[in-house]
């Protein structure tokens, strides 16, 4: 039995064959007449019903009076926030001081 021998690449290049370049089918052709295009349009456009006229239920004094009120109530808030972070902050500088008295009475008494 005899070995194949291999071809050589020109051979390979001899095989080739020479194809017209390929022109992909997107359908993205429209073949409908303008006028039916038109008649579609209109059937499926959204009908966009006139909006809503929202007539003012508040007078602007009773907008102001609840401005008013809505920023002293946030100042409150506020200001009883700060009180109990500084508090807080006291608190732990208090127990701290506490802590390093006890250290320097130790400190003292085996001096």
């Amino acid at each position: 039995m005899s070995t194949p021998r291999p071809l050589a690449l020109s051979a390979l290049a001899q095989r080739t064959i020479e194809r017209p370049p390929s022109r992909r089918f997107l359908f993205d052709d429209d073949f409908t007449s303008p006028e039916e295009r038109a008649r579609v349009r209109a059937k499926s456009a959204p009908i966009i019903p006139e909006p809503e006229v929202i007539v003012p239920s508040f007078s602007a004094e009773e907008l102001a009076e609840a401005r008013a009120e809505g920023l002293a109530e946030g100042r409150a808030a506020a200001q009883a926030e700060a009180r109990a972070a500084t508090e807080a902050r006291l608190a732990a500088a208090l127990e701290a001081i506490a802590a390093r008295l006890v250290e320097a009475r130790r400190e003292a008494q085996l001096a």
